[in-house]
């Protein structure tokens, strides 16, 4: 039984997504590792140079401030534009087709600038709440006289918010590449895609997490054996537990809307054609 057949029949199931994600993770594996590894060099070499920028000025801060938040939205448009590239390619292998890399780029280039101000928006909503919950929250209740042990053991209730942020808006990018939406309406297009299946997405999100964590942990281990090999370690599981986190995107988006509104992979790819 296909994995449509499955999901058409109105689940929506965390062993489906993985299965898929893994299959086209492990299909091509040079495109889904070997892209993320180019938009983090890219996103590295933004940073170094709004790092440089202010020192040739002759150290001014105005201008370290402005060179780093232009950094930071450039960045955050390199990333999304490239996780759009991930989404179409894997698009086309679920579809059974070979992997065009040229019309995956093409097609995400075409939607850079309604990606970029998705990518701001989406961020900016999430760094918010998770400023609130580590920071804010814990001081007011501190200030309210209790201790700040007490402020801090009530930061993951209080980071409730950036999960459910997280979670509700896991589909913004397919939903504004594949559906060719805007930025407000790919957010509200994956609120409502994300409607009664939020646990089971927020299962996946968390396995992608304990991924990082173990990956961190190991790094602790190696790292007193021998630094350099836990200097490749770190970001190489970084790279893997990422670029396998958008590959679980593009399914979770795929039998989303399969298991809600009976579509298959042809019909939501056809925009490629």
């Amino acid at each position: 039984m296909s994995a449509d057949q499955v999901t058409a029949s109105g689940i929506f199931r965390v062993g489906d997504v993985l299965g898929q994600a893994r299959r086209i993770f492990a299909g091509d594996l040079l495109f889904f590792l070997g892209l993320p590894v180019l938009i983090y060099a890219a996103v590295t070499a933004v940073f170094m140079a709004s790092a440089i920028m202010p020192r040739v000025a002759g150290g001014n801060q105005g201008l370290a401030w402005i060179s780093f938040a232009l950094a930071v939205i450039v960045d955050l448009a390199l990333y999304t534009i490239g996780q759009a590239a991930v989404l179409i390619g894997g698009f086309q292998r679920l579809r059974g087709e070979p992997l065009r890399v040229g019309a995956a780029l093409r097609r995400s280039l075409a939607r850079a600038l309604p990606l970029a101000v998705l990518a701001v928006l989406w961020s900016l909503v999430l760094t918010i709440c998770v400023l609130v919950a580590t920071f804010v929250l814990p001081l007011l209740i501190f200030q309210a006289g209790t201790g700040m042990l007490l402020a801090y053991a009530l930061v993951p209730i209080a980071l409730a918010p950036a999960a459910m942020v997280f979670v509700v808006w896991v589909a913004v990018v397919p939903a504004c590449v594949i559906e060719g939406r805007g930025p407000i309406a790919s957010m509200s297009r994956s609120f409502d895609l994300t409607r009664g299946s939020r646990w089971k997405i927020f299962g996946i999100a968390l396995l992608a997490g304990l991924l990082l964590l173990a990956g961190s942990l190991v790094d602790r281990i190696v790292d007193p054996v021998s630094e350099t090999l836990a200097t490749v370690l770190a970001p190489a599981w970084l790279v893997i537990v990422l670029a396998f986190w958008n590959c679980t995107i593009i399914t979770t988006y795929h039998d989303l809307r399969v298991a809600r509104e009976g579509v298959d992979a042809g019909q939501l790819a056809a925009v490629f054609d």
